[in-house]
């Protein structure tokens, strides 16, 4: 979004969206297909970002309740800040490995804390996914 100016930021949001909640790979592919076409002229660079569609479809592979836990960043956002917040309170390390240790510790308290959580979406496709990553 910070090549797209701010007053049409809601609308090429919008139109991206649509994107993400299309049914299937095929009509995601289309809605990005106008997405680009519609936004050529006006924000190129969008355009060699998201015209490399490579990888940008892969979370269509995914049962579609946990389709949103995977496209967002949602997880990652929340154990950078929580790491953000550790270090914060620390502020200063005598050296790099005392930041590795204190960034190994965070890490394993982390997956201690919600190891055993399940995310939004996931319980309903445990077995699922185990047959998915099974080899």
């Amino acid at each position: 979004m910070k090549h797209v100016r701010s007053k049409d930021k809601k609308t090429v949001m919008d139109d991206l969206k649509q994107v993400y909640n299309a049914r299937s790979v095929e009509t995601a592919k289309n809605i990005l297909y106008d997405f680009l076409s519609k936004y050529q002229s006006i924000y190129p660079k969008i355009v060699s970002i998201l015209s490399d569609i490579t990888s940008l479809f892969s979370f269509y592979e995914f049962p579609a309740s946990i389709r949103r836990s995977i496209y967002t960043t949602n997880l990652i956002e929340n154990f950078n800040k929580n790491l953000k917040r550790g270090t914060k309170r620390k502020e200063q390390f005598p050296n790099e490995d005392s930041l590795d240790r204190f960034v190994c510790s965070n890490c394993i308290d982390y997956n201690q804390k919600f190891g055993r959580r399940i995310h939004k979406g996931f319980g309903m496709v445990q077995a699922e996914l185990y047959e998915m990553f099974e080899n």
